[in-house]
Protein backbone atom coordinates (compact mmCIF):
# COMPACT_ATOMS: atom_id res chain seq x y z
CA UNK A 1 0.00 0.00 0.00
CA UNK A 2 1.05 3.11 -0.99
CA UNK A 3 2.09 6.21 1.45
CA UNK A 4 -1.21 8.36 0.05
CA UNK A 5 -3.31 5.44 0.33
CA UNK A 6 -2.70 4.98 3.44
CA UNK A 7 -3.08 8.66 4.49
CA UNK A 8 -6.29 8.55 2.57
CA UNK A 9 -7.78 5.27 4.20
CA UNK A 10 -7.03 6.74 7.62
CA UNK A 11 -9.17 9.73 6.81
CA UNK A 12 -11.85 7.83 5.06
CA UNK A 13 -15.68 8.11 7.05
CA UNK A 14 -18.39 6.37 7.20
CA UNK A 15 -20.89 7.25 4.46
CA UNK A 16 -24.17 8.94 5.25
CA UNK A 17 -27.30 7.52 4.75
CA UNK A 18 -28.33 10.91 2.88
CA UNK A 19 -24.94 10.04 0.65
CA UNK A 20 -26.03 6.32 0.02
CA UNK A 21 -29.43 7.88 -1.39
CA UNK A 22 -27.87 10.10 -3.66
CA UNK A 23 -26.09 7.90 -5.13
CA UNK A 24 -28.95 5.46 -5.40
CA UNK A 25 -30.17 8.04 -7.38
CA UNK A 26 -27.36 7.83 -10.04
CA UNK A 27 -27.19 4.46 -10.39
CA UNK A 28 -31.08 4.16 -10.45
CA UNK A 29 -30.43 6.71 -13.76
CA UNK A 30 -27.65 4.42 -14.98
CA UNK A 31 -29.62 1.21 -14.54
CA UNK A 32 -32.64 2.72 -16.38
CA UNK A 33 -30.86 3.30 -19.39
CA UNK A 34 -28.83 0.16 -18.94
CA UNK A 35 -32.36 -2.21 -18.71
CA UNK A 36 -33.72 -0.15 -21.55
CA UNK A 37 -31.43 -1.73 -24.01
CA UNK A 38 -31.85 -4.90 -22.47
CA UNK A 39 -35.49 -4.73 -23.05
CA UNK A 40 -34.16 -3.70 -26.50
CA UNK A 41 -31.89 -6.68 -27.39
CA UNK A 42 -35.09 -9.11 -25.48
CA UNK A 43 -37.71 -7.93 -27.88
CA UNK A 44 -35.42 -8.30 -31.08
CA UNK A 45 -34.36 -11.24 -30.35
CA UNK A 46 -37.68 -13.04 -29.27
CA UNK A 47 -39.21 -11.45 -32.42
CA UNK A 48 -37.00 -13.31 -34.77
CA UNK A 49 -37.08 -16.27 -32.78
CA UNK A 50 -41.23 -15.79 -32.95
CA UNK A 51 -40.88 -15.73 -36.33
CA UNK A 52 -38.81 -18.81 -36.85
CA UNK A 53 -41.06 -20.83 -34.24
CA UNK A 54 -44.04 -19.24 -33.85
CA UNK A 55 -46.79 -18.56 -31.13
CA UNK A 56 -46.64 -22.63 -29.93
CA UNK A 57 -42.45 -21.96 -28.53
CA UNK A 58 -42.44 -17.97 -27.32
CA UNK A 59 -44.82 -15.48 -26.54
CA UNK A 60 -45.66 -12.46 -28.84
CA UNK A 61 -43.42 -9.07 -27.88
CA UNK A 62 -47.09 -7.78 -26.38
CA UNK A 63 -46.65 -10.49 -23.84
CA UNK A 64 -43.27 -10.98 -23.15
CA UNK A 65 -43.47 -8.68 -20.41
CA UNK A 66 -45.86 -11.00 -18.32
CA UNK A 67 -43.05 -13.77 -19.11
CA UNK A 68 -41.47 -14.44 -15.67
CA UNK A 69 -38.50 -15.77 -17.71
CA UNK A 70 -38.08 -12.40 -18.56
CA UNK A 71 -38.59 -10.67 -15.35
CA UNK A 72 -35.56 -13.15 -14.24
CA UNK A 73 -33.71 -11.69 -17.08
CA UNK A 74 -34.13 -7.85 -16.05
CA UNK A 75 -33.34 -8.92 -12.28
CA UNK A 76 -30.13 -10.96 -13.16
CA UNK A 77 -29.25 -7.60 -15.63
CA UNK A 78 -29.61 -5.15 -12.88
CA UNK A 79 -27.47 -7.76 -10.37
CA UNK A 80 -24.69 -8.48 -13.05
CA UNK A 81 -24.64 -4.48 -13.29
CA UNK A 82 -24.17 -3.77 -9.46
CA UNK A 83 -22.46 -6.89 -8.65
CA UNK A 84 -19.63 -6.00 -11.78
CA UNK A 85 -19.30 -2.68 -10.60
CA UNK A 86 -18.64 -3.52 -6.39
CA UNK A 87 -16.60 -6.31 -6.86
CA UNK A 88 -14.38 -5.16 -9.37
CA UNK A 89 -13.67 -1.45 -8.35
CA UNK A 90 -16.07 -1.45 -4.93
CA UNK A 91 -18.00 1.87 -6.62
CA UNK A 92 -20.58 1.80 -8.59
CA UNK A 93 -21.04 4.82 -11.02
CA UNK A 94 -23.15 6.78 -8.10
CA UNK A 95 -20.66 5.62 -5.22
CA UNK A 96 -18.09 6.63 -7.64
CA UNK A 97 -19.72 10.28 -7.83
CA UNK A 98 -19.52 10.98 -4.35
CA UNK A 99 -15.86 9.26 -3.28
CA UNK A 100 -17.95 6.35 -1.78
CA UNK A 101 -16.42 2.60 -1.86
CA UNK A 102 -17.85 -0.59 -0.45
CA UNK A 103 -15.21 -2.86 0.58
CA UNK A 104 -15.27 -5.87 2.92
CA UNK A 105 -14.72 -5.53 6.76
CA UNK A 106 -10.75 -6.74 5.94
CA UNK A 107 -10.27 -4.09 3.86
CA UNK A 108 -10.70 -6.27 0.44
CA UNK A 109 -12.46 -6.20 -2.89
CA UNK A 110 -16.28 -7.30 -2.25
CA UNK A 111 -17.19 -11.45 -3.22
CA UNK A 112 -19.76 -11.98 -6.05
CA UNK A 113 -21.53 -13.57 -2.93
CA UNK A 114 -20.80 -10.50 -0.59
CA UNK A 115 -22.44 -8.10 -3.78
CA UNK A 116 -25.61 -10.99 -4.02
CA UNK A 117 -26.65 -10.46 -0.18
CA UNK A 118 -26.45 -6.73 -0.52
CA UNK A 119 -28.16 -7.09 -3.61
CA UNK A 120 -30.99 -9.37 -2.15
CA UNK A 121 -31.12 -7.56 1.09
CA UNK A 122 -31.39 -4.35 -0.28
CA UNK A 123 -33.84 -4.69 -2.30
CA UNK A 124 -36.21 -4.80 0.00
CA UNK A 125 -35.31 -0.89 1.06
CA UNK A 126 -35.96 -1.24 4.78
CA UNK A 127 -32.24 -2.24 5.17
CA UNK A 128 -31.10 1.33 4.16
CA UNK A 129 -33.14 2.53 6.61
CA UNK A 130 -31.71 0.62 9.73
CA UNK A 131 -28.71 2.60 9.41
CA UNK A 132 -30.08 5.67 10.43
CA UNK A 133 -29.84 3.96 13.89
CA UNK A 134 -26.64 2.67 14.20
CA UNK A 135 -23.76 5.59 15.20
CA UNK A 136 -21.81 3.38 12.91
CA UNK A 137 -23.92 4.65 10.03
CA UNK A 138 -24.15 0.53 9.04
CA UNK A 139 -26.81 -0.76 7.11
CA UNK A 140 -28.42 -4.13 7.50
CA UNK A 141 -27.00 -5.23 4.30
CA UNK A 142 -23.61 -4.22 5.67
CA UNK A 143 -23.61 -6.29 8.73
CA UNK A 144 -25.10 -9.39 6.90
CA UNK A 145 -22.70 -9.34 3.92
CA UNK A 146 -19.42 -8.32 6.06
CA UNK A 147 -18.51 -5.03 4.10
CA UNK A 148 -19.20 -0.99 4.93
CA UNK A 149 -19.33 2.09 2.92
CA UNK A 150 -16.72 4.42 3.42
CA UNK A 151 -16.59 8.15 1.58
CA UNK A 152 -13.07 9.19 1.14
CA UNK A 153 -11.38 12.87 0.59
CA UNK A 154 -11.04 14.60 -2.01
CA UNK A 155 -6.92 13.98 -3.43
Amino acid sequence: MTKEKQTASLKKQPASILLRLIALIYDALVLFAVLMLAVAVAFMINGLLHQIFGDAVLPANEQLHQSSLFTLYLALIWFGFYGYFVTKSGQTIGLKAWRIHVESLDGAPLSWKQAGIRFLLGLSGVTIITGLFSPQKVALHDLASGTRLYRYPKT
